[in-house]
């Protein structure tokens, strides 16, 4: 029976693809893409195994938001996948001190192309 509990338990995410506590919430900044230009990014990292979302908007009314996954940690930065139509992004940020910080990629987003995060609980 031990051995099953043992199987069932290490069947979930594994911590190195799944988000520590430190990264779990509602984060909130500033975003400072190379094309569009500076606007903020609303982020929600949930539970291990839950998808997240994200929000972008500028100024003018232009908006973008949609589901995050792939949750990734390597070296220290964590890597959250993105929705950004047609394509996908990455978000490559890591803590520094009680802020998320790091940069970004969408090569194949209409909206986004690649910048800065900065952001806080």
């Amino acid at each position: 029976m031990a051995a099953l509990a043992a199987a069932v338990i290490s069947c979930g995410t594994t911590a190195s693809t799944a988000p520590t506590d430190l990264y779990h919430g509602t984060w909130n900044g500033t975003l400072s893409d190379r094309v569009a230009g500076n606007g903020t990014l609303r982020l929600v990292i949930p539970g291990v195994g839950t998808p997240g979302t994200f929000t972008v908007a500028f100024p003018g009314g232009v908006s973008l938001s949609g589901d995050t996954s792939a949750y990734q940690i390597l070296s220290g930065r964590l890597n959250i996948a993105f929705e950004c139509p047609p394509g996908t992004g990455v978000f490559n940020v890591a803590l520094d001190g009680d802020r998320l910080k790091g940069t970004y990629a969408a090569p194949n987003c209409l909206r986004l192309t690649d910048g800065t995060v900065d952001l806080t609980k």
